[in-house]
């Protein structure tokens, strides 16, 4: 039996009556660790949330425990299933959240832009747009990039693409109607953009040589472009000036 009084002490030093032996009146009390049997909990919450978000270890990196008696091909397979569910994921935000999201944004650059804006388009043509005559109810697709596997797969399939171009342009030609130049420059131009290449620095495009081989003038640089379609806008302001004067000196 142990003194209550004493056991509520703080003091350090401090003595502790007790009743008979005290090796026996005051022992240690013991634990178990239990946290062994929240190890299954864990592994149970990491696989909902891989089967729900798809990231797991084969779509993340490396996973050591799959490669055994596994071969290129079985662990190829099993990483792009385990991408399939993500890619799903990205599918179903850009085609319900982001193509909304747009819709409202091409709504209010129509409903707020008060003038004419010179912009580049795909390529390097400079073109005036004017937002305001759009039309805001288009019909709005998101490219998520998904469904085209990884790198190095997209780069043999445009090596099998230029192959076949070069089978088809050996033997018909460089001119004829089904794989031009043209088309083999894009496939090209793909492939170092693949590589994070500049294009420019490798290939030339073939439109402007085979404008010039027919005697047409050369398409004009972007910057030229963009010059001359803000010397088009000055002089459409100048013009709706004076239009805006007349009847007032009148």
């Amino acid at each position: 039996m142990v003194e209550m009084d004493d056991l509520l002490s703080e003091s350090p030093g401090s003595i502790y009556r007790v009743n008979g032996n005290p090796s026996e009146a005051i022992v240690n009390m013991s634990t178990n660790w239990t946290g062994s049997q929240a190890f299954p909990m864990l592994q149970f919450i990491d696989g909902m949330i891989q089967k729900r978000t798809g990231m797991n270890d084969m779509a993340t990196g490396f996973d050591g425990r799959a490669l055994t008696g596994e071969t290129a091909r079985g662990v190829d397979e099993m990483a792009s299933a385990a991408k399939s569910r993500l890619e799903l994921i990205c599918r179903n935000f850009a085609e319900t959240g982001w193509t909304r999201l747009m819709r409202l944004a091409l709504k209010m650059i129509n409903r707020h832009q008060n003038h004419e804006r010179v912009v580049r388009l795909t390529g390097k043509s400079w073109v005036t747009v004017d937002p305001r005559s759009w039309h805001s109810d288009f019909d709005v697709t998101v490219a998520t990039g998904l469904g085209v596997g990884t790198r190095q797969e997209g780069v043999q399939k445009l090596n099998f693409i230029a192959s076949k171009i070069e089978a088809i342009m050996g033997k018909m030609g460089p001119g004829n109607p089904l794989a031009n130049m043209s088309n083999y420059y894009n496939v090209l131009r793909k492939l170092c953009e693949s590589a994070d290449l500049d294009p420019e620095l490798y290939f030339s495009n073939p439109a402007q040589a085979m404008a010039a081989q027919q005697g047409k003038p050369p398409q004009p640089s972007p910057e030229m472009m963009k010059m001359q379609a803000e010397m088009g806008m000055k002089k459409r302001k100048h013009r709706l000036s004076c239009s805006n004067l007349k009847p007032r000196l009148k």
